[in-house]
């Protein structure tokens, strides 16, 4: 995998992030589509739709209601199917990576949720004083460490 595909990649990953929270939930998020998207950038599209529809029935009913945290299906889904292209792993050893790899993003995820946490009080702030440019700042702020989080793991 050369660097410019892993930082392709590491963009698919954080703009899938960042879509659910801006867009609407067009489950650019899910394996069923991350998979082949990576496949196709690495080359091998087969590979990506086995590994990615693997995965998405792995990780079905992961939904994330209230304050729970699921997997996190793209980091899960890159990391998975770009192993297993590059490394030449059939799509059963891709999911032994892949799995770990969505459960280990949804603890960078807590960690994303409290660091964001403390932008809502500047938000509040922002209220009171009625000023939207601010609140919007706060918004945006509070959802960039996600986004690199998201960025971040998918370079990996």
């Amino acid at each position: 995998m050369s660097v410019g595909q892993a930082l392709l990649l590491a963009f698919i990953a954080g703009f899938a992030y960042f879509s659910r929270r801006f867009m609407g939930d067009l489950f650019l998020e899910r394996a069923i589509v991350l998979g082949p998207v990576t496949g196709l950038i690495l080359g091998d599209l087969p590979t990506g739709l086995v590994v990615g529809a693997s995965l998405e029935l792995i990780f079905i009913g992961a939904a994330d209601i209230g304050g729970s945290v699921p997997p996190n299906l793209a980091i899960g889904s890159i990391l998975g199917t770009a192993l297993a292209i590059d490394s030449g792993l059939d799509p059963g050893q891709a999911l032994l990576v892949a799995v770990p790899a969505a459960l280990l993003g949804s603890f960078g995820e807590l960690l994303a949720k409290a660091v964001s946490s403390v932008f809502v009080t500047g938000a509040e702030r922002y209220a009171d004083r009625g000023s939207t440019r601010g609140i919007t700042a706060m918004l945006h702020l509070g959802n960039l460490e996600p986004v690199l989080k998201g960025d971040v793991g998918g370079l990996l």
